[in-house]
């Protein structure tokens, strides 16, 4: 799993605001070095939501938490360094990557001075977010369009407007909210199961509005709307009639490239057949 941490722009526009002569003041703690004009005991509490933030989220993503760093401290009020704009947050990036070259985990982290919405985010697994709810709003297409299915958002506090979470925790004294990016499976697909002495035909007609999915099926003359249909990243699964007597059959399926790929079952049945459906 790889982790990609990013320094947004709206990081940058304001230390490039800060007047050259600005006070910049630093608290460290076990994952994280912070550099605020902010009061130095603001900076501290912080630092301890931060690392509460950080707590919650491993605990949800089930990862590890390796003894790095050194234990939390503030500098007692003194400046550590002078300075605004983009030579202030260039010596946050430089002394970032020497931390972690020296908590020996340079192969896992990754340090960028960017814009957020010009980053390339499709090499990332989880992405974090502790943003206000407009920059959520914003995000949210990017996320959408460029993280693979499957890939998990997390955020501290804010939600994602319309864009409902697929679950709300309360962990360590935060709320975060869970999203996995939905695989594009709308549309229509020419399927075929392959039922005991004959093969079928159906066709899907999906529909999705971020990962809620719904939709009907056609198998001969007769289309009936999907029953309990879900979707997590690239795996559907689905309900529908049992044309053949009063008992429902269930599909599950995953999206690969362009071919859907899956088995269905009958209730209360242990056997299972194959299907698949290509788009149209």
């Amino acid at each position: 799993m790889r982790f990609i941490v990013k320094i947004a722009a709206v990081a940058a526009a304001a230390l490039a605001s800060a007047p050259a002569s600005a006070n910049w003041y630093m608290a460290q703690s076990k994952h994280f070095v912070i550099y605020a004009e902010e009061d130095p005991q603001d900076l501290q509490n912080f630092e301890t939501k931060l690392e509460r933030f950080d707590s919650a989220g491993r605990h949800v993503m089930r990862i590890d938490d390796p003894p790095i760093g050194r234990k939390a401290q503030a500098n007692d009020g003194e400046p550590c360094c002078f300075g605004g704009g983009a030579n202030a947050l260039r010596a946050v990036v430089q002394e970032a990557v020497a931390l972690a070259k020296q908590a020996g985990v340079s192969d896992r982290v990754e340090f960028r001075r960017q814009d957020l919405f010009e980053t390339d985010m499709r090499d990332a697994t989880v992405v974090t977010l502790y943003l206000l709810p407009s920059i959520n709003r914003r995000l949210r297409p990017k996320l959408m369009w460029e993280l693979k299915p499957g890939s998990r958002v997390l955020s501290n506090y804010f939600d994602m407007g319309d864009w409902k979470p697929d679950a709300v925790l309360e962990i360590h004294q935060r709320v975060l909210y869970r999203w996995t990016i939905p695989a594009w499976v709308e549309g229509e697909w020419d399927c075929v199961v392959n039922s005991p002495g004959r093969r079928r035909s159906m066709v899907l007609r999906l529909r999705r509005k971020y990962q809620v999915l719904s939709g009907t099926a056609r198998l001969g003359w007769q289309e009936v709307p999907l029953i309990a249909p879900t979707l997590d990243g690239s795996t559907l699964s689905f309900t529908l009639p049992d044309f053949h007597g009063d008992g429902v059959t269930r599909f599950t399926g995953r999206l690969r490239g362009p071919y859907l790929r899956g088995i269905c079952s009958a209730r209360d049945s242990e056997r299972s057949v194959p299907w698949g459906g290509v788009r149209r």
